[in-house]
């Protein structure tokens, strides 16, 4: 068994895509650590752009999905938490273009 390199599970990430925004969670500055065991169980932990935001159980869903497509991975878990809390200054360049942000 290969050990599952972080820039994989990043590129993953990638298609990960917020559906009110459209734009990929790494983009928006959603993720925050990614583990991953020598037995390749990847664990992410991320934020939600705000407590109240409703998108926490599809982001879940949909990074355990892709995750899953992943050769010889064992497993994932997503810890959502809120402290530090996100703020745009997390955002890629390339995303503040898409939301139409003036730097």
């Amino acid at each position: 068994m290969t050990k599952i390199s972080e820039d994989k599970v990043r590129l993953v990430l990638t298609e990960v895509i917020d559906p009110d925004l459209g734009i990929n969670m790494i983009d928006l500055g959603l993720l925050y650590e990614i583990n991953i065991t020598n037995d390749n169980h990847v664990d992410i932990v991320m934020t939600l752009t705000s407590p109240g935001c409703p998108l926490g159980s599809f982001f879940r869903k949909d990074i355990h999905d892709r995750l899953a497509k992943l050769d010889d991975i064992k497993g994932s878990d997503v810890r959502i938490i809120f402290d530090p809390p996100w703020d745009v200054s997390r955002v890629t360049e390339d995303a503040k273009a898409q939301l139409g942000f003036v730097s």
